[in-house]
């Protein structure tokens, strides 16, 4: 197996060895190290899009330099849960992210849902549903959520071709 190992870190070279006969039989034909590293390579890119959502999902953290309306009006439980599951796709979107590096079976799956659940919280937003605010939505923060709406859109659309 000829793979170029200058292109994978040692780590991932190693799994992907250790474990790649799954592969074999489900995506790649017999003894094909191009589909193979072409593969890796897509999770590769699918793991940094996964990133991305994650850190422009960061900065808008309410009173940053971003978002700066007022939430005070959101009350124990609302509060609290939304910004639990906030915490759990930021979570769930760095194991996401390690799935795909490692090219786990399940990982595009994954990186779907977690699309969508980006997409869903931008969509909200911007549809003035939830969290509502009585200051109103500035343009670098609507912007923002538009380009980050749009990449949840490209992360679901790239790992749904994918798989």
């Amino acid at each position: 197996m000829a793979i170029q190992k200058q292109i994978l870190s040692p780590y991932l070279h190693a799994y992907f060895l250790q474990y790649s006969e799954p592969y074999d039989l489900i995506y790649f034909s017999h003894n094909d190290d191009g589909e193979r590293m072409a593969f890796v390579t897509m999770m590769l890119i699918a793991s940094i899009i996964v990133l991305l959502n994650v850190t422009l999902l960061a900065i808008l953290v309410p009173g940053g330099p971003i978002e700066n309306r007022d939430f005070s009006k959101l009350k124990g439980i609302v509060f609290w849960g939304f910004n639990l599951f906030l915490i759990l796709l930021g979570a769930g979107s760095y194991i996401a992210s390690y799935l795909l590096l490692i090219s786990s079976p399940h990982a595009l799956w994954i990186a779907q849902v977690i699309a969508i659940l980006y997409f869903i919280v931008y969509a909200v937003d911007l549809a003035g549903i939830f969290p509502k605010s009585p200051t109103k939505m500035s343009k670098p923060l609507l912007l923002l959520e538009i380009i980050n709406i749009s990449m949840a859109v490209y992360l679901f659309l790239f790992v749904t071709a994918m798989s």
